[in-house]
């Protein structure tokens, strides 16, 4: 079965791979200001032009109550990055408005093989502060060990908005054993 750019095999893998890199995050994170009880979270893997969902997954462990809203906002992100796109957004942290509650964790990929690019967002951990963005952390972490962003670009978008957590998920992703990397 293939979904609109995003196979099924690819979905599960994704999905694999951002319950893991989540798992990681909430460990090493865990005793970070506002982290305490954040352990899921809703992501969701859209087409960049029109922020519309070709995945959506509910990861980790979610109090019952917060389910519409992460949902919810793991949309908003996506629908804003892809809206921004053309004042050269790659992160929806670049439009943070706290008041609005607006906040980062989507990035947009680096071009697939057709030339598509797509965006990967995620609500659930704290974002309110950019520099500690675990939301963002996160997507940009799996979009790496997906191959949907090289290293470089993660490193030029995590620096662009100052996130402070990115190089330590990486490294403690990347040097896990279970890491499930065969994306």
């Amino acid at each position: 079965m293939e979904m609109i750019g995003l196979k099924e095999s690819n979905a599960h893998d994704m999905t694999a791979v951002a319950r893991y890199v989540l798992a990681q995050a909430t460990k090493i994170f865990q005793l970070r200001e506002n982290w305490e009880g954040r352990r899921g979270g809703n992501f969701i893997f859209a087409e960049a032009k029109t922020g519309v969902p070709l995945l959506s997954v509910l990861l980790g462990n979610v109090p019952m109550e917060k389910l519409p809203k992460y949902f919810q906002f793991s949309l908003e992100k996506a629908a804003r990055l892809s809206r921004n796109l053309e004042k050269g957004h790659v992160t929806s942290a670049e439009s943070t408005d706290v008041a609005q509650q607006q906040f980062g964790g989507s990035i947009l990929t680096d071009p697939d093989e057709t030339g598509r690019m797509y965006i990967m967002s995620f609500s659930g951990l704290p974002e309110a502060d950019i520099r500690f963005g675990g939301d963002t952390a996160v997507m940009l972490v799996t979009a790496v060990l997906c191959r949907r962003l090289t290293m470089e670009h993660a490193r030029v978008y995590a620096e662009r908005i100052g996130n402070q957590l990115f190089e330590t998920l990486f490294i403690a992703c990347d040097t896990t054993p279970q890491n499930p990397r065969a994306v």
